[in-house]
């Protein structure tokens, strides 16, 4: 038996999405949101990663242009010349798919194989020659499946779970317990079994400041910009406050428990970045057993547990579960024993283990009328694609900055915010403007490039589509 006839209907969808200008001009930007840093990829393993990226991309990332998926768009654009097969068929991939680890429980060479989800579901019988061929029962497999007439067939991306991951995976499933929902089996918790996670303290208030408006602009959350999140966070920071309304306004917010969980370590990343220096700091070992505590609390909190006010009660109680308990892989120690024997060798006097996420909120004070506060605020609302509420700002600034030797960072993201309105000599004034005060500045020159490749007429029609809702943005200092 041949593979499923879904591959024919799969193939095609994937060929149009590599050439299709709307997908393909939000893949870099989508590569930044999936990893810190693609460049950081490991070759060991490095073809897997970016077909893991590539299964999340294209069928389930939203592009920010049009709020579709590429599967989505592709069915839309396309829809008036399927035929009936063609139409059912792009239906089934769109209505069920199941992606995931599963297990190889039974298998007919050259026929059939079938997989069972892991924690639990389901088995699907899929239709595949080659994979029951190669595969053997008891195997973890990371697979992507689509339903097709009467039974299931495996995607482009398929892979073996490492003997490690698998180790590692085993692992959070006893740790959470009955509690574990299939939700926790998604693309970046896999991720998270091939690269270690990321240590946003380490990566600098900058990078955590760009990742969080990255984040907000996703969730289309226009009501609370990253700028008031630090503002709230240091005004607590003076207060000593304990309470945090914002940070469960935040995660309200969040699309997912896979949202939330995202947002979790980069508050608490800003909160440590923004103490004063005389406030002792956390050593390798805790930082490192800070990272599992972060998953291990988000784990077993269900999004609604976070966004109500049973948060704080709950996650206390589970971070006390935590530290208490011994664990093997410390020795059988408990991370708290850790945590004050290394605050004893590096002479920190706070043996008190206490964690909790903190942050105010509050209104913008004085600092509304300085030109650099203006900036910040004007890309943050550019990021939420408030382009004419950025532009507005933007004027405001400008002459507050314009003597400043970054002030061509100004006028690049204007050329944005010009783009995003529809005025495109404006946009390519601005942007010449920019490059005249900074001929090396490459994003400017970028966006220079796409906007003088296409005529008036172009640009209207690409303007209609909401093609410029997000061009390159110039990063402040």
């Amino acid at each position: 038996m041949e593979h499923s006839k879904a591959h024919k209907y799969f193939n095609k969808f994937t060929g149009w999405a590599r050439r299709e200008g709307m997908v393909t001009v939000e893949e870099p930007e989508a590569m930044e949101e999936f990893f810190i840093d693609p460049s950081r990829i490991p070759e060991d393993g490095r073809g897997l990663i970016l077909n893991l990226f590539a299964d999340w991309f294209f069928l389930e990332r939203k592009l920010t242009r049009c709020a579709l998926t590429p599967l989505d768009l592709f069915i839309k654009t396309n829809q008036r010349r399927f035929d009936k097969k063609e139409t059912a068929a792009y239906r089934w991939f769109q209505e069920d798919s199941r992606f995931g680890i599963f297990k190889l429980t039974a298998r007919k060479a050259g026929e059939w194989l079938d997989l069972t989800p892991i924690p639990r579901g389901e088995t699907c019988r899929v239709i595949d020659a080659r994979g029951s061929e190669d595969g053997r029962e008891g195997q973890f497999l990371i697979a992507r499946l689509l339903r097709f007439q009467d039974h299931w067939a495996l995607s482009s991306f398929v892979a073996r779970l490492p003997d490690e991951a698998g180790y590692h995976l085993e692992r959070v499933i006893q740790s959470g317990g009955d509690e574990l929902k299939d939700e926790i089996i998604r693309h970046r918790f896999i991720l998270g079994l091939f690269l270690p996670p990321v240590e946003w303290e380490k990566e600098g208030l900058h990078r955590v400041r760009a990742r969080l408006a990255s984040v907000l602009q996703r969730w289309r959350v226009a009501d609370v910009t990253v700028a008031q999140i630090e503002d709230d966070i240091r005004a607590a920071h003076k207060k000593a406050a304990s309470e945090h309304p914002l940070f469960k306004v935040i995660l309200g917010k969040a699309p997912s428990t896979e949202g939330a969980k995202e947002v979790a370590p980069l508050l608490q990343a800003m909160w440590n970045l923004t103490l004063a220096s005389d406030t002792p700091k956390h050593g390798p070992k805790e930082r490192s057993l800070l990272g599992d505590l972060q998953r291990f609390v988000m784990g077993r909190l269900s999004h609604e547990e976070m966004a109500s006010d049973t948060f704080k009660p709950r996650a206390r109680d589970i971070t006390r579960e935590w530290l208490a308990a011994p664990q093997k892989e410390l020795g059988g120690k408990s991370p708290g024993e850790i945590i004050r024997e290394e605050r004893r060798l590096l002479g920190n006097p706070h043996l008190e283990i206490g964690y909790e996420m903190q942050a105010m909120a509050r209104s913008p004070g004085e600092d509304e009328d300085h030109g650099a506060y203006l900036v910040d605020r004007a890309v943050e609302l550019l990021k939420a694609g408030q382009a004419q509420a950025a532009l507005d700002l933007f004027h405001k600034a400008y002459p507050l900055v314009k003597d400043d030797p970054e002030a061509f960072r100004v006028m690049g993201n204007m050329a944005t915010a010009y783009a995003m309105t529809g005025n495109r000599e404006e946009a390519l004034s601005m942007l010449k403007a920019a490059l005249k005060s900074n001929p090396d500045y490459e994003v400017a020159r970028n966006n220079l490039g796409l906007l003088e490749s296409l005529s008036p007429d172009e640009f209207k029609r690409r303007h209609r589509t909401g093609f410029f809702t997000k061009m390159d943005i110039i990063e402040q200092p």
